[in-house]
């Protein structure tokens, strides 16, 4: 999927973007 779109949703919980998320 699209992490840079779902990384509000999905980063969250560690599924779009949780490389992102973990910084």
């Amino acid at each position: 999927f699209v992490d840079e779109l779902d990384d509000t949703d999905r980063g969250e919980q560690g599924f779009g973007s949780s490389d992102k998320k973990d910084k």
